[in-house]
């Protein structure tokens, strides 16, 4: 289930003008589009990077710039989280 939302919502970002039938009303575009979130990851140091959530607009980190961190492995879950 979860994939299928993952593959409809990358399918969406690609959409065109000619393909905004895919959405329902125009509520349904702009709740959809605000949901996308921009990351500038900062590969020298990853906590410079920037997201356009509005947690990081208002903290200067965000769970988003985490993730990705992690998955580039720019850094690390501490050894004492993992170990609950």
């Amino acid at each position: 289930m979860k994939i299928m939302i993952c593959l409809e919502y990358i399918d969406r970002l690609e959409c065109n003008e000619e393909c905004l039938d895919c959405f329902k009303s125009f509520d349904d575009y702009i709740k959809f589009f605000k949901q996308v979130r921009k990351i500038e990851l900062n590969l020298i140091n990853w906590k410079l990077s920037k997201c356009s959530c509005p947690f990081y607009q208002k903290n200067f980190i965000c769970s988003h710039i985490i993730i990705i961190a992690i998955s580039q492995e720019l850094t690390e879950i501490p050894k004492k989280v993992t170990d609950c």
